[in-house]
């Protein structure tokens, strides 16, 4: 089961890198939200959704979810 899972966690990053890639940012929020509903201290989410915030340039969520990222990770 292990091993499904990875694959469907593969599938989704290469899925958020090709929306990242062609700057549909919207849709790889929604994608990354989901993602952090499924696993709320996964620091590799929470940077996919500042890197959107920020290409957005909604630099208040960006630097909210900075926050989060850095009492989850502070080293």
């Amino acid at each position: 089961m292990q091993d499904n899972f990875n694959i469907h966690e593969w599938q989704l990053k290469q899925a958020l890198k090709e929306l990242e890639e062609k700057k549909q940012y919207k849709e790889a929020l929604r994608k990354y939200s989901i993602g952090l509903n499924h696993d709320p201290a996964n620091v590799e989410i929470l940077a996919g959704l500042i890197g959107c915030y920020a290409a957005l340039g909604d630099n208040d969520n960006a630097l909210s979810v900075s926050k989060r990222a850095l009492e989850l990770s502070p080293g």
